[in-house]
């Protein structure tokens, strides 16, 4: 259940010294020295005797992630589940040729064969036992190098059947760094929230109009050991506090409602206190239950104003995965804004810049923070779009044309497989007005093409990219109305990025499990809905135990 999170490393600074390379928080206590000393050794030997007749490593790299999870849920007063995990993992990346041409393939692999090129992963055991970590690591490593070699051979081959290949590198040279940071401990009582969970969650028992609802908390905290060959040494931390409120229902026209709370936090203190969670399930069942009666439209082609935080998960969209310097993507020709460089792609009052290491903004926390990414980069702020034209990829140490140096944004993928990520995006504008005139300008808009009404977008569902919260505004009286039953026609489309018009000045953060975008609420000149029957769904034959 540890979401897209893990992949920040949170820095608490007390200390910060600069010193021959090394920028060091805390010093490194005898369980880290253990832990260390094992990836050395095994470094160092494996660069120094690994060898297949003239194939030898040029990189290696180690991560261990210790991690510990907790995961409580209690649904109507009751505990539905209590987890707690404890464990390591490491990884190795064996890199056989040299930075200009190595064993990474980039081409699309066909489909049944075996894709290369991924940092395997291994169980490490919790007890800091220097010889059972060693032997660990030298099994991981030899089972890479024996697959870089087979991988460099193949490459080769192939290649030489092929028209030259362009004089791009297959990986970057970067400084070494040395970081070593205090790992922070879980600060909140756990009795007392399990407590709290239960209360909040018993709310729910005195509405039986709504069929499901759960609340729970996440913690995670994670210790990253990273070192390469290069020199580059890392300890650093992620931890990180979620609370979820799920509810949901389906109306007798076969609607089904559904209303979500998510906030995360970097520490205890960010989390809300159980008054201020009440009160948000409140206006949750307030909400389900005005859209209980929300009305049905078929379809919709028209101004939409996409409010605030909404706005940020369609920038996400919109951006994210496009704005990701992916060599297999520029490989295949699948980088769609690559033709759109030092080009317009949206209103030239936007501007938008990614920036990893900003942590809080106004005081709200943003989930994907980190000074560190996945490859021992230091991350820094990228201005991607400047006054609506695209200037810049966010990069890994694997190049595409043009942008031939990590900007420090490597992930560790799900599938052990390091990749550009999105972190935090904010959404700027040099032209901002109130919400209210943003509204003003959307029934002005309406007007002009005489629609009776327009429409609001309050919600997403982030997986399904469908619109869950709506209301259709009156041109004439100003009234809103819920309604449901339609999706947008695609919110990938590019040429939304064309069609917003107007930006509001109440900037909100939208913490995913794709990225953090903080934006304002947008106005679009034109949108297209369409109905979409498969939302519908039969809701339960007899009544709840609950009435």
């Amino acid at each position: 259940m540890v979401e897209r999170l893990i992949k920040g490393f949170v820095l608490v600074i007390a200390l910060v010294i600069f010193s021959s390379g090394i920028i060091q928080a805390a010093e490194l206590n005898e369980s880290n020295q253990i832990i260390f000393k094992a990836m050395e050794t095994e470094l160092n030997r494996s660069m120094k005797k690994l060898k297949i007749e003239k194939d030898k490593p040029y990189f290696i790299a180690y991560t261990i992630v210790d991690r510990n999870y907790i995961f409580m849920e209690a649904t109507l007063g009751k505990f539905t589940e209590d987890d707690a995990r404890h464990y390591r993992e490491g990884y190795a990346m064996v890199k056989v040729g040299d930075y200009q041409y190595d064993n990474s393939i980039f081409r699309k692999k066909r489909k049944g064969r075996r894709e290369w090129g991924l940092r395997t992963r291994i169980s490490i055991p919790l007890e800091d036992d220097l010889i059972i970590m060693r032997h660990k690591l030298w099994l991981l490593t030899d089972s890479q190098f024996k697959d870089a070699v087979n991988q460099f051979t193949r490459k080769k081959e192939t290649e030489e059947l092929q028209v030259k290949r362009e004089e791009i590198a297959d990986f970057s040279k970067v400084k070494p760094v040395e970081y070593y940071e205090e790992t922070k401990k879980i600060d909140i009582d756990k009795k007392a929230w399990a407590e709290r969970l239960k209360r909040l969650s018993l709310i729910f028992k005195g509405h039986p109009e709504i069929e499901k609802s759960k609340v729970s908390l996440q913690i995670w905290v994670e210790i990253r050991y990273l070192l390469n060959s290069e020199g580059t040494k890392i300890k650093d931390h992620n931890i990180g506090y979620k609370v979820d409120v799920n509810a949901s229902t389906i109306s007798q026209d076969e609607m089904p409602i559904a209303s979500s709370y998510t906030f995360y936090g970097h520490k205890g203190d960010d989390l809300p206190d159980e008054m201020e969670l009440k009160e948000e399930i409140e206006k949750m069942i307030e909400d389900i239950n005005k859209r209980l009666n929300s009305e049905v439209i078929d379809g919709y082609l028209g101004p939409v104003l996409v409010e605030a935080p909404a706005s940020g998960f369609l920038f996400l969209k919109l951006i994210g995965k496009n704005i990701l310097g992916n060599r297999e993507d520029y490989e295949n020709s699948e980088l769609l804004f690559y033709n759109r460089l030092n080009r317009k792609m949206t209103n030239r009052s936007i501007s938008v810049y990614a920036d990893p290491t900003i942590q809080y903004y106004n005081g709200v926390p943003v989930s994907d923070y980190y000074l560190y990414d996945a490859e021992g980069v230091k991350a820094r702020k990228v201005n991607v779009i400047e006054n609506g034209i695209f200037k810049n990829y966010l990069m890994t140490r694997t190049p595409i044309k043009g942008f031939e140096q990590s900007n420090g944004y490597a992930y560790p993928t799900s599938r052990a497989k390091v990749e550009p990520g999105v972190s935090n995006l904010f959404v700027e504008t040099k032209d901002k007005m109130s919400y209210e005139q943003l509204k003003e300008k959307l029934i002005i808009l309406c007007k002009e093409q005489n629609l009776p009404y327009g429409l609001i977008i309050r919600r997403f569902d982030i997986d399904r990219e469908i619109p869950t919260s709506a209301v259709k505004i009156d041109v004439n009286t100003g009234e809103e109305t819920p309604v449901f039953g339609f999706d947008a026609v695609s919110v990938s489309d590019l040429t939304i990025l064309d069609k917003i018009i107007a930006l509001a000045d109440d900037e909100k953060v939208c913490n995913t499990y794709q990225g953090s975008c903080v934006a304002p609420s947008i106005l679009i000149e034109e949108l297209e809905f369409k109905e979409n029957k498969d939302l519908f769904k039969k809701p339960p034959l007899i009544d709840s135990p609950l009435k």
